[in-house]
C-alpha cells in the first residue's frame, strides 16, 4: 500500500513525498561486530564503540539537515 496523502513532510513545491508502508524515508540495518567487553576493563574495538560512531554520524547528519 502506498500512502499518497502528504501528511509527513511539508514541501514548498508541487512535489509529493511518497512513503511505502511506515512513514519513514529510510530503513537502516546496522551490524557492528566487535570484541566483547566488561565494565571493569577497557577493551578496544567493541561493538558499542562502533555503534556509537554510527549513531553520532546519524545525529550529525540530522543536525545539519535541521540547520538547512
Amino acid at each position: 500500500m502506498v500512502d499518497l496523502v502528504p501528511t509527513g513532510l511539508a514541501n514548498p513545491t508541487d512535489a509529493f513525498t511518497v512513503f511505502y508502508g511506515e512513514r519513514n524515508m529510510w530503513w537502516v540495518t546496522v551490524h557492528c561486530p566487535g570484541s566483547s567487553g566488561h565494565g571493569s576493563r577497557f577493551i578496544e574495538n567493541t561493538a558499542a564503540e562502533k555503534l556509537r560512531k554510527v549513531l553520532n554520524s546519524f545525529l550529525d547528519f540530522r543536525e545539519k539537515e535541521k540547520k538547512r
